[in-house]
């Protein structure tokens, strides 16, 4: 498996990894921890629409390529665009807003690791975060990661 790691030098030169935990759940997804500050697709204003060029400088053709690229939606107000050239990318692509600050795309399966069940919070600020958790304890439809954060709010919530 090809990775996509940035090195930096530590005290005395000595190379390490920078990915951390973000790199490692990112590998957990079955997706390559990237950076946008490594060569990838860019989007240039043509006319009405907008022309892509990979990381040699080459327009994008290929129709798979661009329908990749279609697909990520980058909203066209977004300047200095930056797409991942590859599809298993954490990050697919980044840009700056009307107002300079950087915006990201990510893939669906980071949108859906950081996705909360909005009952979860709902349950929290209606106060029957107890009754929700009971009802909901053993139930599947909650992942592990949700179940944690229902435990953790039920432990604030309970006098001490």
């Amino acid at each position: 498996m090809e990775r996509s790691v940035q090195v930096a030098r530590g005290e005395g030169g000595a190379a390490h990894d920078r990915r951390g935990r973000r790199g490692e759940a990112a590998e957990e997804a079955g997706l390559r921890y990237v950076s946008d500050s490594t060569p990838g697709i860019r989007r240039r204003r043509r006319g009405r629409g907008f022309s892509y060029t990979d990381t040699g400088g080459r327009t994008v053709t290929d129709d798979r390529e661009r329908e990749r690229i279609r697909s990520l939606a980058v909203p066209p107000a977004w300047t200095d665009v930056w797409i991942c050239a590859d599809p298993l990318g954490h990050l697919q692509a980044t840009g700056r807003d009307a107002r300079g600050r950087k915006q990201f795309g990510n893939t669906r399966a980071v949108c859906r690791s950081c996705y909360l069940y909005p009952a979860v919070p709902a349950a929290h600020l209606e106060g029957d975060l107890a009754g929700h958790w009971e009802r909901s304890r053993a139930s599947r439809w909650y992942r592990r990661g949700e179940r944690a954060t229902l435990s953790l709010l039920e432990a604030a919530a309970s006098p001490r």
